[in-house]
């Protein structure tokens, strides 16, 4: 810009805008202003690092920005945070391609030829090291990794880093080459020079208008003289592009180097990938791709860091960008200062061209400059607060959609449609009479003879057609295959454990007590449990095989499997195990030597059958679980678990789809963690008392959870079918953890959907009944905390007489938990009265009518006459208060203008059609003049 007189030593720079603009385009952030003197060459510089925004920062448009120090300047916070900007936009390779700065003399088209470049020199440089014979892999030296789809190992990470490294000085040097080469001087002023020949004889143009306006609107002391400008802006010393030391014919090598780079890289990875097989291509992609992610990832913004720190901590000169704009003729001009040498082409171009002309046209047309006043300032800060609320609505709307979408797919396809038909066929297999007819050790072993092992175990075809091997491993319905050997572990207490009575002593001389696990029996027997005599030759190093037999205690940590809560009592992963093998006549020859042994006695109290199964026709596993508790009592209490599950859930394309949404999901998580972790450290304290943003909170921990869980699940996964190939599935491999842990995850993933699914009331919430709604709630919760408090009594006392009166005939009356799950069921309606009834006439009545009275009737009534009361306090405020949705309203008005349904009025007078009037300027840099009385 020019200005009629040197300004002297700057002290303050004012900035404002009068924010014009729709919607974001009024706010602007300022950075810092560089202020450079082309007589003297003195530089200042002005650091704002604010926003000139009626909506953010503290709101302000108008800013007084005194001159930055020599300290300010120099401080490394301030030159490695400007420098971590231009790099990254201008330094990184592959960012720069996007974010390449208005002003860079290193185009794009030469900065995605130098990515082509980079990329096909990474491919050879890899390929290279794939050079060895043939018949090694890179699989086979180191430990295997999976992300997902990929394999990799830290070889191929080894490889790839060297491969990113040797290609980089390659790289650099045409980078080098494109940014110092200077422009053809005849490129520089035609090019420039036709661009603007027609804004110049638009300006000539004006010439009249101008002075008509310069008599009209002016500055206070400012005047105009043309001809001394003239001579000053003539006087202006030569600007030299420092960026640019290289000559102009540089460029050329820059482009040669690309293409021999492209075409010789492209040859020899043909040829090197005719002697490739499948598995050795595969690996060098792989490779290849992981190259790319670090040279993207890790090299080059390791380079942009690691070099501006250096530069930021020892050299401390301020930071400067001296990038200009060489596509302006004016600066073109002053640039060649007569030193151009011009081609007939071009020598009536720049004759016509009157540099000083267009240097004095980019003085700012002065008309009406005011700056906004208050008042305006109020009214626009408050529409554009409504309309920056509205953009958050409609984003938080989007991003909630989108969520419950993934979400949703997550939720179902983890849950097969077949599920139910395999379970119903594992039920039908093993849950027969003979399992509920099971009362003693005897029908125990009879079970097992004629329904587990016939079931587990395929017998010949219908036509007596002997069984293959593979179909030796399926089950009796032919539907699902084991999956290792089927387990048996027996849990047993003491001998003589319990105390008997003083009085019945001399009449019993064994008392043997129920299952805990503090008088468990964990010691190692010989057959048909007798104790071992020698101690000492149990010490010996065939203690690991020995160990395996039914009549040695396995710890859980042997077992590997997880405590068993069942009917009765809660038990052990440990006990006495035997596995049952791969054949049926190997299962029958081992139960009939353990039952001819009594494996089983009375000491026995719990016997719990472990086996998995897997079904390929629908890619699902079943873990099942079949449980025995033989009470101190005599009687036999079954209980089964039947686990449906899928391990695998990338199979074929449609396994693809669900890495996408998986990963998805794991965006959305981690943009969740931080919005949430941003506003608890914004509002703190205040964050927890709003009701929704509780849900959100529990959402995002339940996301973690669900993330951790998975990987987890992958990881047994992966150990599990490890341990089932070192077996050779002759060992029983426990996949009913992996059962359990997969359920619990499904239980969160409900938990996340449930939450969700509540979260579209918050998106109604602008809907008044809706409203009206959560406000009754907001209302009645101190009533509704105090009826609360009362209902739990009611509850606690029902629950307790319960259990006192029908507790030894009830199984629903048998513990105060389950009492009081059943009075939480007798409010949906699942009332037995001839069951209470039968027990005690009069007591069962009288409990059965008083619930029915005091807690089924009267306290709901209580419950919808506090709703109800509430609900009518809202209904009268609302109508008093002549309720409007004002945001509601605002997004409605918003959606008809920009639909264009609304017709809008046409302005009075000019004052209503902008707030600054100015003739259109021809440059990005235009001129203020300030008085110093105005500052």
């Amino acid at each position: 810009m020019s200005v009629e007189a040197p300004l002297g030593p700057l002290l303050y720079l004012r900035v404002w805008h009068d924010n014009s603009g729709l919607r974001n385009k009024a706010s602007w952030f300022l950075n810092m202003i560089n202020v450079m003197d082309l007589q003297t060459g003195e530089k200042s510089y002005f650091i704002c690092n604010n926003w000139l925004a009626v909506e953010k920062g503290d709101g302000l448009v108008d800013r007084i920005i005194p001159l930055a120090s020599m300290k300010e300047l120099r401080s490394f916070a301030h030159l490695f945070t400007e420098s971590i900007k231009k790099k990254l936009s201008d330094g990184h390779l592959w960012f720069s391609v996007f974010s390449r700065p208005v002003r860079s003399n290193f185009t794009r088209l030469q900065r995605i030829s130098c990515c082509m470049s980079l990329l096909f020199c990474t491919m050879i440089s890899n390929a290279m090291f794939y050079r060895q014979d043939t018949q090694t892999t890179v699989n086979k030296a180191g430990v295997l990794m999976k992300i997902g789809p990929i394999e990799f190992t830290l070889t191929q990470i080894v490889i790839s880093f060297f491969g990113t490294l040797v290609v980089l000085p390659v790289n650099l040097i045409i980078i080098t080459l494109f940014r110092k080469a200077k422009y053809s001087q005849k490129i520089l002023v035609t090019h420039n020079l036709q661009k603007k020949k027609p804004q110049i004889k638009s300006l000539e143009q004006d010439e009249q208008y101008e002075k008509t306006t310069r008599k009209k609107h002016h500055f206070k002391h400012s005047k105009f003289n043309e001809e001394e400008d003239a001579e000053r802006i003539g006087a202006i010393p030569s600007i030299e592009d420092k960026t640019r030391t290289l000559p102009h014919w540089t460029i050329y090598i820059a482009w040669a180097l690309i293409t021999l780079s492209i075409l010789t890289s492209s040859f020899f990875i043909i040829l090197y990938s005719l002697e490739w097989g499948a598995q050795r291509a595969n690996e060098w992609l792989i490779t290849m791709m992981l190259s790319f992610g670090q040279s993207i990832f890790v090299i080059d913004p390791l380079k942009v860091f690691l070099i501006t720190a250096i530069i930021s901590f020892l050299i401390r000169r301020p930071y400067d960008d001296e990038t200009l704009d060489f596509n302006d003729p004016f600066t073109g001009a002053l640039l060649a200062n007569n030193s151009i040498s011009y081609t007939d082409d071009n020598q009536e171009i720049y004759d016509d061209t009157n540099f000083k002309k267009i240097a004095l046209q980019r003085r700012v047309r002065i008309c009406n400059l005011r700056a906004i006043d208050s008042n305006e300032m109020a009214r626009a800060r408050e529409q554009r607060l409504r309309e920056v609320k509205m953009g958050e609505i409609i984003r938080e709307i989007i991003m909630f959609i989108f969520f419950t979408i993934v979400l949703l797919f997550l939720s179902y396809q983890s849950r097969d449609t077949n599920s139910y038909g395999l379970y119903r066929d594992t039920k039908n297999l093993f849950i027969t009479s003979d399992f509920h007819d099971v009362s003693s050790i005897g029908t125990w072993w009879d079970y097992c003879d004629n329904v587990l092992l016939k079931g587990l175990y395929a017998q010949a075809w219908y036509n007596n057609k002997n069984l293959t091997w593979r179909e030796k491993l399926t089950t009796a319905s032919r539907s699902s295959m084991r999956v290792g050997a089927p387990r048996i572990r027996q849990l047993r207490v003491k001998d003589n454990s319990c105390r008997i009575h003083r009085r019945f002593k001399h009449m019993i001389s064994h008392c043997r007590d129920d299952y805990n696990w503090f008088d468990d029996d964990t010691k190692d027997y010989t057959p048909r449990w007798e104790k071992v005599l020698n101690k000492a030759t149990m010490k010996t190093n065939n203690q690991t095989q020995r160990c395996k037999t039914p009549w040695c205690y396995q710890s859980s940590l042997r077992t590997k499997s997880d405590p068993l809560s069942a009917i009765y009592k809660t038990y052990k992963g440990g006990g006495y195990v035997v596995s049952l093998g791969r054949t049926y006549q190997q299962a029958v020859s081992l139960l009939n030597e353990l039952r001819s042994q009594n494996w089983l006695d009375q000491l026995t109290r719990a016997v719990i059958i472990d086996f998995s199964l897997y079904n390929a026709n629908v890619n699902l596993f079943v873990a099942v679980t079949l449980s025995f508790e033989m009470t101190s009592m005599g009687s036999v209490i079954q209980d089964y678990r039947i686990k449906i599950f899928r391990l695998y859930d990338h199979v074929g394309s449609y396994g693809i789809i669900v890495y996408i949404f998986e990963l998805c999901f794991v965006i959305f998580t981690i943009y969740s963690v931080f919005h949430e972790v941003s506003l608890i450290i914004k509002q703190k304290r205040e964050y927890f008392r709003k009701f929704w943003n509780i849900i959100s909170f529990i959402t995002t921990v339940f996301s973690v959870t669900t993330i951790l869980m998975y990987g987890t699940k992958k990881a047994l996964t992966r150990l599990a079918i490890r341990s089932l190939k070192k077996t050779e599935m002759g060992e029983f491999v426990n996949f009913n953890a992996i059962g359990s842990f997969d359920e619990v995850y499904s239980y969160i993933v409900a938990l996340i959907t449930f939450f969700t699914m509540l979260k579209f009331l918050k998106l109604l919430r602008f809907n008044r009944r809706i409203g009206m709604l959560s406000k009754s709630f907001h209302y009645a919760r101190k009533d509704l905390s105090s009826f609360a408090f009362v209902f739990l009594i009611f509850i606690l006392a029902y629950a307790q007489v319960g259990f006192a009166i029908f507790g030894r005939s009830l199984r629903n009356y048998n513990s105060f938990f389950t009492s009081l799950t059943t009075c939480f069921r007798m409010l949906l309606g699942e009332i037995n009265a001839p069951d209470m009834i039968a027990v005690s006439r009069v007591y069962g009545t009288l409990y059965y009518l008083s619930y029915i009275n005091l807690v089924f009737i009267a306290l709901l009534c209580i419950f919808l006459a506090i709703l109800n009361d509430a609900f009518a306090r809202v209904k009268r405020e609302l109508i008093a208060s002549h309720y409007r949705n004002e945001m509601m309203e605002f997004m409605w008005s918003t959606f008809r203008k920009t639909a264009g349904i609304n017709n809008r009025k046409t302005p009075e007078n000019d004052d209503e059609k902008t707030k600054m009037t100015c003739i259109k300027e021809e440059n990005d840099a235009p001129l203020a003049k300030f008085d110093a009385d105005e500052l």
